[in-house]
């Protein structure tokens, strides 16, 4: 059999082969770990390669909308991002109300519009847990990161769900601090 008459025979096999498309519901595409309802965050894992966090976060707004009023937190692993461009679009994809940085008290860079790097210091310097920009008069109701290069050693973002902090106070105790304490904010920042 000749060259032409290898490729015909080919292309006669593959004509009887008919195309089947698969199925993957949302569960399929992804994992949840740390979903006891208690621990922070969730986290949302992708099950095979290539999962668009951008797309799947667009058809799956209300699972994360009700796990952040609920949990507080999520944190996607194994998605398609690559860069800054593949976040805003996953912002975009949320419909996240963004804000400028201002009266940041720590250096950062503007990305793209109203995304930013996080706060630029040494490796071997540890930033405190705090509220996000608590100290003006508008802020941000979510916030986002990602991480373009993980860190070798180090390098981790400790989160906490806030509306815990005060978990065990009874009543008395809180009122009997009305009047007695008041709120200084310090703000100290090597820039």
């Amino acid at each position: 059999m000749n060259m032409t008459g290898n490729r015909e025979a080919w292309l006669a096999k593959r004509r009887l082969i008919q195309p089947q498309g698969i199925k993957l519901s949302a569960d399929t595409l992804v994992r949840l770990e740390n979903n006891d309802g208690k621990t922070l965050p969730v986290v949302v894992q992708a099950n095979v390669p290539g999962v668009d966090l951008s797309e799947w976060a667009a058809g799956n707004l209300d699972f994360i909308e009700r796990n952040l009023l609920s949990r507080g937190g999520l944190l996607f692993r194994g998605f398609e991002v690559s860069d800054h461009h593949d976040f805003d679009s996953f912002l975009t994809a949320i419909k996240l109300p963004r804000m400028h940085y201002m009266e940041g008290a720590t250096p950062r860079t503007e990305l793209s519009e109203k995304v930013y790097t996080s706060t630029e210091y040494p490796s071997d310097q540890t930033i405190a847990l705090h509220n996000e920009l608590n100290y003006i008069v508008t802020w941000p109701m979510k916030i986002f990161f990602f991480c373009v290069v993980a860190a070798e050693t180090g390098g981790e973002t400790p989160i906490a769900d806030v509306r815990r902090s005060m978990t065990g106070w009874t009543l008395k105790s809180a009122q009997a601090l009305r009047g007695k304490v008041g709120c200084l904010f310090a703000i100290s920042a090597n820039t």
